[in-house]
């Protein structure tokens, strides 16, 4: 799997995900080292996701930008 996010000016890199994205792997290969960072860098921002199984799990929730 190939992971992306974007902005209106910007993007983050692609990170290939090999296997299958379980919450700890999207914490830890997502979520913390790319989707944070990028987040940090913009003035104004709306962190989207589409509800998928890993992505609305409790650990990341409480992990996950408000």
């Amino acid at each position: 799997m190939v992971w992306g996010g974007i902005g209106y000016h910007s993007r983050t890199p692609l990170v290939r995900i090999a296997g299958t994205l379980n919450s700890q792997c999207y914490i830890s290969e997502l979520l913390e080292p790319v989707v944070l960072r990028y987040l940090q860098g913009l003035a104004t921002a709306i962190f989207q996701q589409d509800n998928a199984r890993p992505h609305v799990t409790r650990i990341v929730l409480r992990q996950s930008p408000d």
